[in-house]
C-alpha cells in the first residue's frame, strides 16, 4: 500500500574566504560555511515484510502429525523507514592547500523504524521454533538519532624528491532511541532480543546489551553468581535496580534477573582513520590504520566453551585450568558439571540436578569490550624508468605488493572484534565464532600505453 515515498533535500555554503573582510587572510586559501538537509528512505527492506509465508513440517509442533502453518505474517500497511540529515560544517584550506579539511557536526534521525514486534500467543505465528513467546512481525515502530562531529584533515608535509602526504579523520557518534509506538512498549520494557540478551528502549542505544550481571564465583559452593534484581520495580517501571544481594547464576535467575547494561552496545562511539602516502623517486609506500574504540561485543563462542554440556563441547585450557575444584578456591569460572547441572536452586538451597547455563542465557562474564587498532592496508610500489618502457610503448610500468588486515591490536578474546553473527540490528555484537577477516595478499602490475 505504501510503495513510494516523497523525499526532499536542501543545501547552502559560503565562501567567506571571499569576502572583503578576508583579503588580508593571506595563508587562508578556503574558508567555507556549509549546510545541508536531506532525506531519504531505506530501501533495505526484508522481503517478508508485506508477504504471509506458511512452512509445511511433518512431525512437529501439532501432534506429531504432517501439518502446514502460518510462518510469517504480512504488514501491508509498513511504511519507508525515513531518514532525515542534518550536515552543518566548515571547509578550510590553508597555505595555499598544503593543509585542507572540513570540521562538521551531523545528526541523522530515522523515523517509522520497521522491527519485528511481539504478538501475543494467540496469535499463532510460530515464526521461532514453535515457541508461541517468540510470536512476532514487522511494524513501524519507533524513531532514532545518531549525531556526533567529524573532523578531518590533509597535510603535505614534505614535496620535493621525498614527498609524504597525510590524512586523518575522527568521527564520533553517539545513537538514542527516542520513541517506540506505545502498543509495542506500553509497560516501558522495551523491546526485549533475548539470545544472549539486548533491549531497544527509550532514551536508551539502538540494542543496549539486556543481561545478568555476574559476580563471580562462590568459594564454597563453586557456582557462578550474579547480582538480584528488584522484580517487582522492573515490572512496574522497566527499571532494572540491584537488591545488593547475590544469587545463583541458575537458568531461572539468569532470565530474570537481566539489567540494563547502559551505555554498553556494539555500536562503536568514535572511529578514526590515519593514512600516510610517501614517495622517493620511483618508490611508493603507503599505509592505512584505522580504530575503533566504545564498543562490546559478547563472546558467545567463549561462552559455550566455559561449560561441559553433555560431552560434546571441547572447554578451553583457560576454563579446565582456573575452575573451581573444592571448597576454598577462589576461581574464575565455576566447577565443571555434566550436563551443566548443580546441586543448589534459585536461592542457594540444596536441591539436585539444577540447570545453570543454557544456549539463549547470558551473562556480562563474556561481554568483553571490542575496541581494536587494524592495519587495513600496507602498499609497496616502484615505477620502473620510462626509458626501459617506452620501446614497449608503455606510458608507465608500475610493480606493487598490498598487504590487507595485516595486524590488529585487541583487548578483545576473540577471533576478530569486527565480526557479528546475528543480521538484526536489535542484537548487533554477537560473536558465534564467525571467521575472522582474512589477511590478504596481492601482487600486481600497472600498466599504461
Amino acid at each position: 500500500e505504501n510503495r513510494f515515498g516523497d523525499f526532499y533535500s536542501v543545501s547552502g555554503g559560503w565562501i567567506i574566504s571571499d569576502e572583503a573582510f578576508m583579503r588580508n587572510a593571506g595563508f587562508i586559501s578556503l574558508l567555507k560555511l556549509r549546510g545541508s538537509y536531506g532525506e531519504t528512505g531505506n530501501q533495505n527492506i526484508p522481503s517478508e515484510v508485506t508477504k504471509n509465508s506458511y512452512s509445511i513440517k511433518s512431525k512437529q509442533y501439532y501432534n506429531n502429525m504432517q501439518n502446514m502453518f502460518l510462518w510469517n505474517i504480512a504488514n501491508k500497511a509498513a511504511k519507508w523507514e525515513k531518514n532525515k540529515s542534518i550536515d552543518l560544517g566548515l571547509d578550510y584550506a590553508l597555505f595555499n592547500n598544503k593543509v585542507n579539511g572540513s570540521i562538521a557536526y551531523y545528526r541523522r534521525t530515522t523515523s517509522d523504524m520497521l522491527m519485528r514486534v511481539q504478538l501475543p500467543a494467540s496469535a499463532g505465528i510460530t515464526n521461532s521454533g514453535g515457541n508461541a513467546d517468540n510470536n512476532s512481525m514487522w511494524a513501524n515502530v519507533g524513531s532514532m538519532y545518531n549525531q556526533g562531529f567529524e573532523f578531518d584533515i590533509n597535510v603535505t608535509l614534505v614535496k620535493k624528491d621525498f614527498e609524504w602526504n597525510m590524512n586523518y579523520n575522527l568521527t564520533t557518534n553517539m545513537n538514542k532511541v527516542t520513541a517506540l509506538d506505545a502498543s509495542v512498549d506500553a509497560k516501558g520494557t522495551g523491546i526485549i532480543n533475548t539470545r544472549p540478551g539486548a533491549i531497544t528502549k527509550k532514551d536508551l542505544a539502538l540494542g543496549t546489551y539486556f543481561m545478568a550481571e555476574w559476580a563471580g564465583v562462590d568459594p564454597e559452593k563453586g557456582i557462578g553468581m550474579i547480582y538480584e534484581i528488584d522484580l517487582d520495580r522492573y515490572n512496574k517501571t522497566g527499571e532494572t535496580v540491584k537488591t545488593g544481594r547475590l544469587i545463583p547464576a541458575t537458568q531461572s535467575n539468569v532470565n530474570k534477573h537481566r539489567i540494563i547494561q547502559e551505555g554498553k552496545t556494539a555500536l562503536p562511539k568514535v572511529y578514526m582513520g590515519w593514512t600516510n602516502n610517501f614517495k622517493y623517486k620511483a618508490f611508493d609506500l603507503s599505509f592505512m590504520f584505522y580504530l575503533s574504540l566504545g564498543s562490546y561485543t559478547f563472546n558467545y563462542h567463549r561462552y559455550t566453551k566455559s561449560f561441559v554440556g553433555d560431552g560434546r563441547n571441547n572447554v578451553t585450557a583457560d576454563i579446565y585450568e582456573n575452575s573451581w575444584k573444592k571448597p576454598g578456591d577462589i576461581a574464575e569460572y565455576p566447577q565443571l558439571r555434566w550436563q551443566d547441572k548443580y546441586n543448589y536452586d534459585d536461592n542457594g538451597n540444596d536441591k539436585q540436578n539444577v540447570t545453570y547455563i543454557k544456549h539463549d542465557a547470558g551473562h556480562t562474564k563474556y561481554l568483553e569490550k571490542s575496541a581494536y587498532l587494524r592495519l587495513r592496508n600496507l602498499t609497496l610500489g616502484y615505477t620502473l624508468p620510462n626509458k626501459w618502457t617506452k620501446k614497449a610503448y608503455i606510458n608507465r610500468l608500475r610493480v606493487y605488493g598490498t598487504a590487507q588486515n595485516l595486524f590488529c591490536l585487541t583487548k578483545y578474546s576473540g577471533y576478530d572484534p569486527e565480526v557479528n553473527m546475528k543480521s538484526s540490528p536489535l542484537m548487533p555484537g554477537f560473536d558465534w565464532g564467525a571467521y575472522p577477516k582474512s589477511r590478504v595478499f596481492t601482487f600486481g602490475v600497472e600498466v599504461q600505453f
